[in-house]
């Protein structure tokens, strides 16, 4: 989510080999509103938007799915944003001159997930 379409863009491509489907919106309301439809792995969100900015589309995101993983993608580095941010809790805040930190993000993410899935796995077999 980012008020910016070439910013949009930007962020695509870094982390376009690191997911199978991509979808954006300009602003956090929008971005509330596709999340009970698309159910992303991860978003990635900007602070300051039109229509609702970040910190609130990430505290009304989490209040309907607490297990929501949100990362903050902005040029804003205060302490109050990211005392906030943390608060609600976003998974990780990247700066957009900081934007090669995404992949690793990302790719941590994946793992994660995808060890839950082998455990998972393996518990139903072990209860076969």
């Amino acid at each position: 989510m980012d008020d910016s379409a070439p910013m949009r863009a930007i962020i695509r491509d870094t982390v376009a080999e690191y997911d199978d489907e991509i979808f954006e919106y300009e602003n956090g309301l929008l971005a509330v509103t596709a999340y009970s439809t698309v159910h992303p792995d991860l978003v990635l969100m900007d602070l300051l938007m039109d229509e609702m900015d970040g910190l609130t589309a990430t505290k009304r995101i989490r209040e309907s799915f607490p297990g929501a993983h949100i990362i903050i993608v902005t040029n804003y580095d205060g302490a109050p944003f990211r005392k906030e941010a943390s608060s609600i809790g976003v998974k990780a805040y990247v700066l957009k001159e900081q934007l090669d930190m995404l992949p690793p993000l990302m790719m941590r993410k994946k793992n994660i997930q995808k060890e839950y899935k082998n455990k998972q796995s393996e518990q139903h077999r072990a209860g076969s």
